[in-house]
């Protein structure tokens, strides 16, 4: 972490208008516990979201950087009472008293939902976050040098080693396990698209499924639509002779079967269902396939979804012929 990234932090919050509107800032890691301390003494209303469950008390919420218990409460306290602090937590975290990686990514997840812009206060090279805030209004503070050659083949070779495990299933006990280890690819500099990264939406849209806690479509959100090669979208056919589904074909089954029923706006684990995700997906495969009856059907299924009289219409009709 370059040794000036909080002076990077200050210069930011400096130029902010504490009137400007809400700020959303997490409270897990120093850099962000150093920010929501300047935002909070700037005068800022703020929005915590934690990857914990909601304290009963502050005192638990410390500040950080060097600043003792009784001052992070105070000033806790006093942006409590002028009403211009919220804290908000999933009901996933409702036993956490440790961020972990799941709770993270709900986290990072709902900041992403709920902002119109964002900062990042360190970027990496092709970091987790470059693909989390993928098309959005985003500034960053700083940024880390460019890795040179010899470790890029290093990263290349761990997103390797990481498929394998994801392939044989080594080392994911859980929902959270798989998280940290999808994360970890996520993170590593390696060329997109690739067969690697196209490896590794496979084998999760083929083996993971069913962690229903795990962010599927997050993860589909981050490795991005525009990584999807030419084979993704073309069948197979298994040794017994059946026609196997694409790789894309699998990924919008997949997030068809997460679609809440009965018209709920939401899923468990704090999740909103990302439908505009969806049509991304769809409206690809329609352009590619305009007569597939899968897809059609598909993109039905989600015109319902959305109670959308004019789409159901339009595919109702072109099934018809």
């Amino acid at each position: 972490m370059p040794n000036d990234i909080f002076n990077y932090v200050r210069t930011w919050v400096g130029s902010q208008d504490p009137m400007s509107g809400v700020v959303v800032c997490g409270n897990s890691s120093g850099v962000e516990r150093y920010t929501l301390r300047l935002l909070l003494n700037k005068g800022f209303a703020v929005i915590v979201p934690l990857a914990t469950t909601i304290p009963e008390n502050l005192e638990e919420l410390n500040l950080g950087w060097k600043l003792s218990n009784e001052e992070s409460t105070r000033m806790l306290n006093k942006a409590f009472e002028e009403h211009r602090l919220l804290l908000v937590a999933s009901k996933e975290n409702v036993s956490v008293s440790v961020p972990t990686g799941r709770t993270l990514a709900i986290r990072n997840r709902w900041m992403m939902e709920a902002g119109e812009s964002f900062v990042v206060a360190l970027r990496r090279e092709n970091d987790y976050f470059d693909r989390l805030v993928l098309g959005r209004n985003v500034t960053y503070l700083c940024e880390e040098a460019p890795l040179d050659d010899s470790k890029k083949k290093d990263a290349l070779s761990m997103g390797w080693e990481i498929y394998r495990k994801l392939k044989n299933k080594s080392e994911i006990t859980d929902c959270e396990s798989l998280t940290s280890m999808v994360n970890r690819y996520l993170a590593l500099d390696i060329e997109h698209p690739s067969l690697l990264h196209s490896l590794i939406l496979m084998v999760i849209a083929r083996n993971y499924t069913e962690y229903v806690a795990f962010d599927f479509m997050g993860f589909v959100r981050q490795w991005s639509i525009k990584n999807l090669r030419p084979e993704d979208w073309k069948h197979y056919k298994s040794k017994d002779g059946r026609y196997l589904p694409s790789l894309a074909e699998k990924c919008m089954s997949t997030m068809l079967k997460q679609m809440p029923s009965r018209n709920m706006m939401s899923l468990d684990y704090g999740r909103p269902f990302d439908s505009v995700l969806l049509h991304e997906w769809l409206d690809e495969a329609l352009n590619r396939f305009p007569r597939n009856k899968k897809h059609l059907r598909n993109a039905l299924k989600l015109a319902y979804f959305e109670h959308d009289r004019e789409m159901i219409d339009r595919y109702q009709k072109m099934l018809a012929i």
